[in-house]
């Protein structure tokens, strides 16, 4: 009676499993058989059919029989219990009084069911398991007499196995017992049969549209069948089974693809074959290899690249299947063991080398292997595609530096026999799959299949020459011509080095003690190799050597360093092959020394008389201590309290967040978790590291050291034993304590982060960092640390540099779960994945974004249509790397200075610069923090590359080298080009010149006699850092004199006399620093740019066009005297410099003089000029383009002996010219720096025509009032 109440129990949770239609289903089974009173019998659950639908979907058996090759059955037995009929249950219950006698009633059964009173002792039977129950089925006589079995063969003896899974995978496996023999069969379909023990089996299952049930892969054309994984089968269960980071449904497959070609597994194409199943088009399909974090979102007509299974260990891959939503909870994990042939040697290569005389000769190869490596698109164009690379590497017994090298390859196939391929090309570069169109329409310009296969390589220059290309990529394709795949190789061809040419270990020859290893290929050229002593003994502990090698066999091994045998014979050298030459457990005893100074070895594998022998080798061995330990890592796994108890918690991997250098931490712990109190964190830390918190003296111990975090993060120090290196990590504990939605991630505790909440909006600035330290992407862990789900959660992205993965994104077609439990799925509970109130965000750099671009945007997460996080983004893409481009010309005999400058963002990389390649011009250095600096001292194009070093001072970790080639043009140093350098913008004005401006705007200036010379620029005089000439850096001091007042720099006449050139122009420079000339040597900061004050000037007469010199500013000698006598009835030439309130030159302002009014426009540097401007009363006037007045002065001119100012009077001899500073400024106008310029220089060779050309204008003058005061009277 108890079978059959166990038997109505457990048909009746089989209830869901039978197959669903558009029809009302009928009552069946034990339904059916309750409302009669009647017991269920086998066929009142079967609801599987016997022949095929015309329109039910093939299976896959059905079409790929020659492919789909069934796992071999396995033979065994059948757990215990399932044996014979079963006697009692497994696990006791508590019995009800009903039970009692039914168990009574069982305990008379002798076994196999059959009663003592001449009943049956074998009765027929056949048992299955679908995972974790023996069903017994016997015929229904037995049964029902009997009472024996779990249910009976229908009438024509067949049964239908009620699969309890929803949406089970085909094919599906089943374990048979018939007979005392057990194997397990695959039903291939739904609609598939077995036979077991006489008796047809077949199988219902119920498909509710949720998931794939059958899966097939298209390779080189072929289809072959995916299979779930074996199971393993127990009988400790009741047959039923319960129906991203959040947890998923998870399922293992596996399919057999032994046979194909690396080649052709790059092209790889899911189809799917689905009973009662209409997958919509947009179902998607998020793939990645078990062994990375990166995923790739693909449609189901979309091809994938497995041949990492058989270039690397790389066997499993995870597919995502659903709708492509992270959050999508009825998605399912699908975890796909890839069985492919391994490939580590199917490239097969020959190697010459040629000499000048084109005479060729074969290397002798020692290893060819292959081996896989996965990437992703991104690498180059960001994107997010995935493939593999081929690495070839062939090792030859000996180097052939120095000689041209070919190559040629070969397929091996041998091991391929479902291989489909017809022939091949092999392009120079690296393509991929996702290059095909590219192959198919301009591949045949990259093509050197005729160079690199089936090549007669004993012909000179035959074969593929080994230049600075290391890549080339094979192409496959079928007979009809079709690409059926796309492999790109990197190639290696060498000789070996010294570390695998000599195999050398060092023995304590008292303990037979292994006290030493050759640490990671430490040797120098060719000669030294450095035997790593372990620490705990002194480096001059004697050590019995060993060595042998793997390329030669040695014939002798002297002490010493010579050319050859003879040599060493001749000099006594002691020979010591037998003892050195070999391993230790051949007890040959090792070569005793102290090798701590080194010791100088020749090995000898060739007679001297042997014309093929190779020079001795000699090699010094060394000892020394291993480096000291750099690292910095500490894992952190959970809580302990003081008691030493577990916490139930759970550490967001850093994995998961890619903020800062991985080092925010979060530990989640239960609802119940008391944070007034203290917890110790679990954690591992690097090699010989220690760990400290903030203002602790003690080091942190793993569970013990309790801390409080109620009052925030944590900060812990880990320290390197080398105590160079060392990190920070910020420690924070969070538990649900609110009963909404509560967004949370790892940043906020960042100080940096300037988090604030507005409105209940939560703002924070995140630094995003898209280099190889953060594999080029950056994640963002969302948690929701509250009770209740925040529905429709979406993300939504504004930048012009960065865009969102495909998979780690938010839809808003889902919630994110509250904060229930911090315990991740067991591995019985057939779902895998993290937490479900976690999500993650990924950000990657946009197609065709530049390393060294700034990140910029704004990330918005939302709840529905509220706003709950708002992250302003910032960051740089890329690793660091030189962002300049091209450098400004500089000119002969002027400073120069300009930054190299780099997008290193990170305190701990040093960045150091030098350059690599090329020539600075004479009197240039490029500083190590990237300043090119110096006074050129010859003109002309000058080209180079610079390369910035990254180097780190605290993480374990440093990036590659950055080269950039750069072009500097030295101009000729002419009076323009030296007084354009002045840096005039920046208030680095000059003021007052060495010499006399021979006419205004010529910046020819002319010192008509060598003495004491007055030179000022409007730099601020803290900022001076050196005066130049000619190229010369002088003396302070010694040459000149500077003093404040702006920057008066008084040179001397002997100066002058003895280092100006006396024909033809000198260039004068003064030298500042923004900032201080304190800030000289820093480093490459805009802050302390270096700025400009420069001019020419010359002492000979004659100018560059042959005439005569005068007019101009007045130069630093001058004498105050005038000429007023001389100058009578002459008016005044006044001209100014316009600038702002800041100093800044004002250019293309209009200026206008009244009482007659006259206009002019002000030059680049702000200079303006009036000429024969009357005595009287004057009113300057300031206009912007438009006409408006910024600012005027009244003033009056006044004839005077000198040239002066003082409150509205401006002095001057008639003839004269005066130079002053006009500045504007708030709607106001003030003169200052008021000065007499362009004297008279004796010269009256040319008075006539000085006296014919004012004559002129003045008559143009009268000219110009007459028509103005006839245009007044209209």
């Amino acid at each position: 009676m108890k079978k059959v109440v166990a038997f109505t129990m457990a048909v009746m949770l089989l209830i869901p499993s039978v197959a669903v239609n558009a029809e009302e289903p009928q009552v069946l089974g034990v339904q059916a058989a309750e409302q009669l009173g009647q017991e269920p019998t086998a066929a009142d659950t079967n609801t599987g059919t016997d022949e095929k639908k015309d329109n039910e979907t093939p299976a896959v058996g059905d079409t790929a029989d020659e492919n789909a090759a069934q796992p071999e059955e396995k033979q065994g037995n059948a757990s215990e219990e399932g044996k014979d009929a079963p006697e009692a249950e497994a696990q006791e219950e508590e019995k009800l009084p009903e039970e009692e006698q039914v168990q009574k009633e069982e305990e008379a059964l002798p076994k196999n069911g059959a009663s003592e009173e001449g009943k049956p002792q074998d009765i027929e039977n056949v048992q299955f398991n679908t995972g974790d129950y023996v069903w017994t089925i016997v015929n229904e006589d037995d049964f029902n007499t009997y009472e024996y079995g779990d249910g009976y063969f229908e009438e024509d003896g067949s049964y239908t196995i009620n699969i309890p899974e929803l949406n089970p995978f085909f094919p599906y496996e089943v374990q048979f017992t018939s007979n005392g023999k057990t194997e397990n069969k695959w039903f291939q379909s739904p609609d598939d049969t077995v036979e077991v023990g006489g008796h047809i089996f077949k199988v219902a299952a119920n498909f509710d549209g949720t998931g794939i049930t059958q899966m097939s892969m298209e390779v080189a054309g072929d289809t072959v069948v995916v299979y779930p994984e074996e199971k393993t089968f127990t009988n400790d269960g009741d047959g039923v089974q319960e129906m991203s980071l959040i947890p998923l449904e998870k399922r293992n497959l596996r399919v057999d693809l032994q046979g194909y070609t690396p080649v052709e597994l790059t092209k790889v194409k899911v189809k799917t074959i689905v009973e009662s199943l209409n997958l919509s088009d947009d179902v998607k399909i998020a793939w990645k290899n078990e062994r990375y974090n990166e995923y790739s979102l693909k449609n189901l007509e979309d091809e994938v690249d497995l041949s990492y299974s058989a270039l690397s260990g790389g066997k499993i891959w995870e597919m995502i299947v659903g709708d492509g939503d992270q959050l999508n909870s009825n998605n399912v994990r699908y975890k796909l063991n890839v069985l492919a042939t391994n490939s580590s040697q199917w490239l097969g290569a020959t190697v010459y080398v040629e000499d000048a005389n084109h005479v060729r000769k074969e290397k002798s190869i020692h290893q060819i292997t292959s081996s896989g490596s996965f990437a992703s698109y991104w690498s180059s164009s960001k994107g997010n595609e995935q493939y593999t690379e081929n690495y070839l590497r062939i090792n030859l017994d000996e180097d052939c530096a120095g000689e041209d090298t070919f190559f040629n390859i070969t397929l091996s196939k041998d091991a391929y026999s479902k291989t489909q391929i017809d022939h091949v090309s092999i392009l120079e570069g690296n393509f991929t799959t996702q290059n095909e169109e590219f192959i198919k329409n301009y591949g045949k310009d990259d093509d050197i299949t005729s160079q690199i296969m089936g090549v007669d390589m004993s012909q000179s220059m035959a074969g593929y020459k080994k230049n600075n290309s290391s890549y080339f990529t094979i192409v496959a394709y079928d007979g009809t011509g079709k690409i059926i795949g796309i492999l790109p190789v990197e190639f290696y061809i060498s000789g070996p080095n010294i570390k695998q040419r000599f195999l050398v270990r060092g023995y304590l020859p008292d303990s037979s003690l292994d006290a030493s290893y050759v640490a990671g290929g430490n040797w120098y050229g060719e000669t030294r190799m450095w035997i790593s002593l372990d620490r705990e003994y002194p480096l001059d502990t004697k050590l019995a050597m060993v060595m042998q090698s793997d390329y030669f066999d040695a014939i002798a091994v002297y002490v010493g360093r010579y050319s050859s045998i003879e040599e060493a014979k001749q000099a006594g050298a002691e020979e010591i092959k037998d003892r050195i030459w070999g391993k230790w457990k051949d007890n040959i005893g090792g070569y005793l020394a102290d090798y701590s100074k080194g010791v100088w070895l020749t090995v000898f594998s060739k007679s001297d008389k042997d014309p093929n022998r190779i020079i001795g080798t000699s090699i010094v061995l060394q000892t020394r201590h291993p480096n000291q330990y750099s690292d910095t890592e500490i894992a952190f796994t959970g809580l302990k309290n003081a008691d030493g108890q577990d916490i139930p918690s759970y550490v967001i991997n850093k994995s998961d967040d890619s903020y800062g250098e991985n080092n925010y931490v979060t530990i989640l712990v239960a609802e119940d978790t008391d944070l007034s109190k203290q917890y110790a964190p679990v954690f591992y830390e690097g090699s010989y590291a220690s760990v400290y918190t903030g203002g602790g003296t003690s080091k942190e111990e793993s569970g013990k050291t309790l801390h409080s975090f109620a009052n925030g993060p944590v900060q812990y120090t880990v320290y390197a034993e080398d105590e160079q290196h060392s990190k920070n990590y910020w420690v924070q504990v969070k538990k649900a304590d609110s009963s909404l939605g509560q967004l949370y991630i790892s940043s906020l505790a960042d100080k940096d982060a300037n988090t604030h909440v507005e409105n209940g909006v939560t703002y924070s600035t995140r630094e995003v960092m898209l280099d190889s330290y953060h594999d080029h992407y950056h994640d963002i862990c969302l948690a929701n640390i509250g009770k209740e789900a925040f529905p429709n959660l979406s993300v939504e992205l504004t930048s012009d540099v960065v865009e969102l993965d495909d998979y780690w994104t938010l839809t808003g077609n889902q919630p994110l779960a509250g904060m229930l439990t911090v315990e991740t799925p067991s591995w019985s509970s057939g779902k895998e994945g993290e937490l479900p109130n976690l999500a993650k965000l990924r950000l990657k750099a946009k197609n065709g974004v530049k390393d060294g671009t700034d990140v910029s945007g704004t990330l918005t997460i939302k709840s529905g249509n509220k706003v709950l996080m708002v992250l302003t983004l910032t960051g740089v893409v890329g690793d660091p790397c030189i962002t300049t481009e091209s450098i400004p010309d500089a000119v002969k005999y002027v400073p120069y200075g300009t930054p190299i400058q780099n997008s290193n963002k990170y305190s701990w990389i040093q960045v150091t610069y030098k350059v690599d390649a090329g020539e600075l011009p004479e009197g240039m250095v490029l500083k190590e923090n990237g300043e090119l600096y110096g006074t050129p001292q010859n003109a002309g194009t000058y080209n180079f590359t610079v390369r910035a070093s990254f180097t780190s001072t605290k993480e374990n970790y440093s990036f590659w080298d950055s080269t950039v080639p750069f072009t500097l043009t030295v101009k000729d140093n002419t009076n323009d080009n030296v007084y354009n350098e002045s840096d005039i913008a920046d208030g680095y004005i000059l003021e007052t010149s060495i010499g006399n401006e021979t006419s205004a705007g010529s910046h020819d200036f002319y010192l008509p006699e060598i003495t004491d010379s007055l030179f000022v620029s409007k730099g601020i005089y803290p900022n001076f850092v050196d005066l130049w000439l000619n190229g010369e850096k002088l003396v302070r001091g010694v040459d000149y004199d500077a003093a404040s007042g702006s920057t008066r720099i008084t040179i001397s006449a002997q100066t002058l006399q003895n280092k100006a050139l006396k024909t033809g122009v000198n260039t004068i420079a003064a030298e500042f620093r923004d900032g201080g000339a304190a800030n000289f040597a820093k480093d490459n900061d805009p802050k302390n740019a270096l700025k400009r004050t420069a001019q020419n000037f010359r002492l000979d007469k004659t100018d560059a066009d042959g005439g005569n010199g005068g007019g101009g500013h007045s130069h630093g000698s001058s004498d105050d005297g005038d000429d007023a006598g001389s100058g009578a009835g002459k008016g005044v030439t006044i001209s100014g410099y316009l600038v702002d309130g800041s100093g800044n030159p004002i250019s293309g302002m209009t200026v206008e003089l009244h009482s007659t009014p006259r206009t002019t426009v002000t030059a680049q540097n702000g200079f303006f000029q009036f000429t024969n401007v009357e005595f009287g009363q004057h009113e300057l006037f300031a206009k912007d383009s438009d006409g408006n007045i910024l600012a005027s002065k009244k003033f009056e001119l006044r004839s005077g002996k000198t040239v002066g100012f003082s409150g509205n009077v401006l002095s001057a001899p008639a003839g004269s010219a005066v130079v002053m500073t006009v500045k504007v400024a708030n709607g106001n106008m003030t003169f200052s720096n008021v000065r007499r310029g362009n004297p008279q220089t004796g010269d009256h060779a040319n008075t006539a025509m000085w006296l014919l050309l004012m004559a002129g204008s003045c008559a143009v003058l009268a000219g110009l009032a007459a028509y103005r005061k006839r245009r007044s009277a209209r």
